[in-house]
């Protein structure tokens, strides 16, 4: 028997969505709540959360059940499963992850422009404060890779104006959904929270 976690956005999970039509119906669903807020400004609040979920997926476990979390992207880069797996770890329990495709990757195809070549660097960034934390990347690294980029829409433009970027600038919003969309030069006014951004920067 399969117990299935799922991480809940207000009352939906878009990873699930995407599941759903795949999984047999004997599959059962668990919707975890991981607090969408600031690290840094939470941490004791989602602590305590982390330590909640892992403690629901560790009984699950012991009940004799696989246990599965689905999550958007790679599960090791800004996910919510990779706050659990210390927790389930000092619980006494076996973690595996299993790789998948991160969305700036999916994104640059969809694009179909290369992240890198040759001896290019690219970082990616995200929670931005400030255009300087922009100009700095700019500076250092050929590609610079922007996730969640609708909190910084101000901020991602003023660099693309201040820069003339505007031709090097690519955005994408939900890759692989049904709102799939590109843009390039300025991000858009409406854009979902799936949107990043992707400058290829080597005119530095």
């Amino acid at each position: 028997m399969w117990s299935l976690l799922t991480a809940k956005k207000n009352t939906r999970s878009k990873a699930y969505d995407i599941a759903k039509p795949y999984l047999k119906k004997d599959v059962e669903v668990e919707v975890l709540d991981f607090p969408m807020v600031d690290l840094e400004k939470n941490r004791n609040l989602l602590q305590k959360k982390w330590k909640d979920n892992a403690q629901k997926a560790s009984e699950l476990l012991q009940s004799g059940k696989n246990v599965g979390m689905i999550t958007l992207g790679d599960p090791m880069i800004y996910s919510t499963y990779s706050y659990l797996i210390d927790d389930l770890q000092e619980m006494g329990e076996s973690v595996v992850t299993v790789s998948g495709i991160p969305s700036f990757c999916a994104s640059a195809a969809l694009l179909g422009i290369p992240i890198a070549q040759g001896n290019e660097s690219f970082c990616v960034l995200t929670g931005i404060q400030s255009e300087e934390e922009i100009t700095r990347a700019l500076a250092e690294f050929e590609n610079v890779i922007i996730m969640k980029a609708k909190g910084s829409r101000d901020l991602v433009n003023q660099a693309i104006q201040k820069h003339g970027l505007q031709e090097c600038t690519y955005h994408v919003t939900d890759c692989g959904g049904q709102q799939e969309r590109t843009d390039r030069g300025y991000l858009p006014e409406k854009m979902s929270y799936f949107t990043l951004t992707i400058i290829k920067n080597k005119g530095r």
